[in-house]
């Protein structure tokens, strides 16, 4: 280093190269907070979900020939069938997918 220059700041170079990835960071902090939030607005719904449809079923028990009105076999089995619908309108797509994740990644 020349002697005669000012120094103005002075930083290590992991300092210095990491405000490259400032970016990158603040996108991955966003889109966790973000699957938090989703994650929490699914559980909120199912729960309230739920109770509308123990309430509706009993108003509804008359019409309910050899089920409950808050039968736990078909409330598990509709949770069942919407949580295997979910994971498959997720998992078809991303199968079909022709391009493998980390190659895709080193695009970005």
């Amino acid at each position: 280093m020349n002697p005669n220059l000012p120094i103005v700041t002075s930083q290590t170079f992991e300092d210095y190269a990491a405000l490259g990835l400032v970016p990158q960071q603040v996108a991955t902090s966003l889109s966790g907070a973000l699957g938090i939030v989703g994650l929490l607005l699914a559980a909120i719904g199912m729960a309230i979900g739920l109770v509308l449809a123990a309430g509706t079923s009993q108003l509804l028990g008359a019409l309910l020939f050899g089920v409950g009105a808050v039968d736990p076999i078909a409330f598990g089995g509709a949770a069942l069938l919407f949580a295997i619908v979910g994971l498959l309108a997720c998992y078809i797509p991303a199968r079909r997918a022709q391009i493998d994740p980390m190659e895709a990644l080193g695009y970005e």
